[in-house]
């Protein structure tokens, strides 16, 4: 009950961050577990009045796509950080550099991406979207817009350029 909770909170808080935009609107979600395994998700929510597939594109390999109302959801799991960096630099818009994603001897968990976002991002992705990062452990530092407990976001606009994620935890 506890997880389904926590899963309609973080459907909502992406809904809510995306409703205000007038196209459609994007949502990358990551979420690392203590061990390196977890969730990557791209969430599209289709402007009011069209068809949803219109924005859901097929979800690329690895991934698996459902689409519910206005959103579409493509989730990939990975079991490690390895398996993270691969799904990472996979992606093709916005293109993802990763500077470092390690956990560390000292029971850290770091996490440096350059994400560049062109002018031409596909249609489906928006104007604006949010790139949110659930850690574990308690966070030391970060360059997140807002934080709520243990997930941080970043608001992102396409042309952009390139924006850095960085953030890193003290794992339990």
């Amino acid at each position: 009950m506890k997880k389904d909770t926590q899963k309609l909170r973080k459907r909502i808080a992406c809904w809510l961050l995306v409703a205000s935009a007038v196209l459609s609107a994007g949502c990358y979600v990551t979420e690392i577990n203590a061990d390196g395994s977890g969730t990557l998700t791209r969430e599209v929510v289709s402007p009011p009045g069209t068809d949803p597939q219109k924005f859901c594109p097929g979800a690329p390999k690895g991934y698996s796509a459902s689409v519910e109302g206005t959103l579409c959801r493509a989730t990939a799991s990975f079991t490690n950080l390895s398996e993270l960096r691969t799904l990472l630099e996979a992606a093709q818009a916005p293109s993802v550099r990763i500077n470092q994603l390690e956990k560390t001897s000292d029971g850290k968990l770091i996490v440096d991406l350059s994400v560049d976002t062109p002018d031409w991002l596909p249609e489906y992705v928006g104007r604006t979207y949010y790139w949110r990062l659930k850690l574990p452990g308690y966070i030391i530092r970060h360059s997140a817009n807002q934080v709520s407990g243990n997930l941080l976001t970043w608001v992102v606009t396409s042309g952009q350029g390139v924006f850095r994620i960085e953030a890193e935890s003290q794992l339990p």
